[in-house]
């Protein structure tokens, strides 16, 4: 799907059944769970962003690393369009390296017609010093507001690089 097909897309209002049908689309191996899987919010502070956590999907790209698709309902009082880091936060740690070695989340509140879309990933690496690193894509970036009235523009662009887990790591 070029960028051109997907915009209209992304200009819609969430919904994650579009989702379910479009993803497919713009991923290799994905795979959509038949019941979407919760998670619970571990912390006071989770609990003040979020009122809900769920996986309902996965990606798993040719190298073999997998890309799970989460879900956060967002409490009423956090602004979806300029709380890039503190949401990002909430699926970072849902990266084990196994299971998960990168997200897809989307950040909704009911009542509005507008949601982010954030991708978050990490890797641990062992150098020569024999230490290991740990490298993440940066906290700012690859997050996007989509919906009605949204250009998504770039989001629409940025999905071809996602395809082969190149925008992990720039």
């Amino acid at each position: 799907m070029n960028p051109a097909d997907c915009q209209p897309k992304l200009q819609k209002e969430y919904s994650r059944e579009t989702w379910q049908a479009l993803l497919p689309q713009l991923l290799p191996g994905v795979e959509m769970f038949s019941r979407a899987q919760d998670f619970p919010l571990t912390s006071e502070h989770e609990r003040g962003i979020a009122t809900a956590r769920r996986q309902f999907g996965a990606a798993t790209l040719a190298d073999g690393k997998r890309i799970a698709f989460y879900e956060i309902e967002v409490a009423p009082n956090i602004q979806l369009q300029s709380n890039r880091v503190g949401l990002r936060s909430l699926i970072v740690k849902c990266i084990d390296e196994v299971s998960a070695h990168a997200v897809l989340a989307f950040f909704i509140q009911p009542g509005k017609s507008f949601y982010r879309l954030t991708y978050a990933a990490k890797e641990s690496r062992l150098g020569k010093d024999l230490k290991i690193t740990t490298v993440q894509t940066a906290p700012r970036r690859f997050t996007y507001i989509l919906g009605e009235g949204e250009s998504c523009r770039t989001a629409a662009e940025q999905h071809q690089n996602c395809r082969s887990h190149r925008c992990v790591f720039r």
